[in-house]
């Protein structure tokens, strides 16, 4: 006979479709429910391109990848889905494609994060506060789960390096920081979003004034980062450039190989967060009261005061306004302090 579903769940699917951070900042409820539960299969359903980052995961069984864009790729999702019979599922997504798998999976049991959406949307269409107190999204997940008896362990974010990855990154930072006495500096200053990018003429005017220190700069990205993290290198005499070549595990065990990184509110910044590497943070259209900031890290987030502050939840590709004050005001000057800070 099987244990008693409600109280001791054997199976239990974890579902985060949404993009590099958001699967991150999933990860101290991962660990609290492997906690809770020792002896059950948990498993993860997520985007294609973001299980890297938990396939390592020790606290989760298996990683169940969704192809976005891909016909069938959703029926063949519920299908699995139904065939594991799962005891609870953890809905962190929230829209109607997870609503649509968990309801057509059988599980008698489903919980479901809060999002505040409708408050996301009156701060950036009214700015009218109606945040009784900012809590951050990984909070949000392990109280979306309390009735299962998880506990917020105050530890921070998960990313566990694929080993091999790791192996690669070293011996490239061996040959390159041979002639950096200081050690390395990671600059990511691609986004999503053109608004949340900090302008890359500016990235390369505060890598430089690290460079002359004698620190060795790595420039990280995706592939469409390539060119905006090109544009940054251009101030520099001897970057190293990952950026737009190495998968994300190599990125990730580049970010775990620095000093420090640099970025725009972006994936990267939560896998320096979980890798426990300090970060500047610059911070745009978007604000703390979404709960994105880096959590529970060693941070400095930049970010100016405005009156149109947010005026996206998650970015735009130009401003509403037409002055991106946002990002232009935060000068070369204060990156560079920021970063002192995290350095001394």
């Amino acid at each position: 006979m099987r244990r008693n579903r409600k109280s001791h769940p054997g199976r239990i699917l974890i579902i985060r479709l949404g993009a590099l951070g958001d699967v991150l900042l999933t990860t101290p409820l991962v660990r609290s429910l492997r906690s809770r539960f020792p002896h059950a299969e948990i498993d993860f359903l997520c985007k294609t391109a973001a299980a890297p980052l938990v396939a390592d995961n020790p606290y989760i069984t298996r990683v169940l990848s969704f192809q976005t864009g891909r016909s069938g790729s959703l029926g063949k999702t519920i299908r699995r889905v139904r065939k594991k019979r799962y005891d609870v599922i953890v809905d962190l997504q929230g829209n109607i494609r997870s609503i649509v798998i968990s309801l057509l999976s059988r599980c008698l049991r489903c919980i479901r994060s809060k999002h505040f959406r409708m408050r996301r949307w009156f701060l950036v269409k009214w700015h009218l506060d109606l945040y009784s107190e900012i809590i951050p999204v990984p909070c949000r997940h392990l109280k979306a789960a309390a009735p299962l008896g998880v506990r917020d362990d105050r530890e921070g974010l998960d990313l566990f390096v694929e080993k091999e990855a790791a192996k690669a990154v070293q011996k490239m930072k061996e040959r390159y920081s041979h002639h950096h006495p200081e050690g390395l500096i990671a600059l990511a200053p691609g986004a999503g979003r053109a608004t949340k990018r900090w302008p890359a003429d500016r990235y390369g005017a505060a890598a430089r004034c690290f460079e002359e220190k004698g620190w060795g700069i790595v420039m990280l990205g995706g592939e469409d980062d390539r060119e905006t993290c090109q544009i940054a290198a251009g101030f520099l005499k001897d970057p190293l450039i990952p950026a737009g070549n190495a998968s994300l595990s190599e990125t990730a065990a580049w970010i775990a190989a620095v000093r420090l990184l640099i970025t725009n509110d972006t994936g990267v910044m939560h896998m320096a967060a979980a890798l426990r590497t300090p970060i500047v943070a610059l911070f745009g259209p978007t604000t703390r009261h979404f709960g994105f900031m880096p959590f529970r890290s060693k941070a400095r987030v930049v970010e100016t005061d405005l009156p149109c502050r947010p005026c996206s939840c998650h970015g735009t590709d130009t401003c509403p306004r037409g002055h991106f004050n946002c990002m232009m005001t935060i000068s070369v000057e204060n990156v560079v302090r920021e970063a002192d800070m995290l350095l001394t």
